[in-house]
């Protein structure tokens, strides 16, 4: 099913229902990045044999799959999470850049100082040398909320690059 629409109103059944002698599958999932999308290829879709693979996506997506850490991308966005996400391998393949707050273990280390946990995330993020500034004071708890409050509220540093 699509987004807002129920199956008959969808553009797949449309092509099929001008050329019968198509089936067209639509492996969509809404919130999934390029990565994630051609990783659902490769696990489901390649099976299918396609002729054809037409993959849609939203032109900021390219900004979120260089991104492990949304407020290093987006400050204001109101998402203080990381995530995982795929780099490019010399010979061309994806290799997995593991969530480094994945976990309670790791989001506890990440509270008592974020410092090295932001640095070690800002080593595979796009947007981290030119968003992230640390100060000394940064060793105080309320200091590092504020911070963060101030970011998710603040005016925002160059959104939409």
């Amino acid at each position: 099913m699509a987004m807002g629409v129920g199956n008959s109103e969808t553009w797949q059944q449309s092509l099929e229902d001008l050329h019968t002698d198509l089936e067209v599958l639509n492996f969509g999932v809404g919130a999934y990045g390029f990565d994630q999308a051609f990783l659902r290829y490769v696990k489901e879709g390649r099976a299918k044999a396609p002729d054809v693979v037409i993959m849609g996506f939203m032109s900021e997506n390219i900004y979120r799959s260089v991104n492990t850490y949304r407020p290093f991308y987006t400050p204001r966005s109101g998402i203080p999470l990381s995530k995982p996400r795929f780099r490019l391998t010399e010979d061309s393949g994806l290799r997995l850049v593991p969530n480094t707050i994945g976990n309670r273990v790791s989001v506890a280390i990440f509270l008592e100082d974020p410092t090295p946990v932001l640095q070690q995330m800002g080593e595979e993020d796009f947007y981290y040398p030119s968003r992230h500034r640390s100060g000394l004071l940064d060793v105080f708890a309320l200091v590092r909320i504020g911070r963060l409050a101030a970011g998710l509220l603040g005016p925002a540093r160059g959104e939409g690059i």
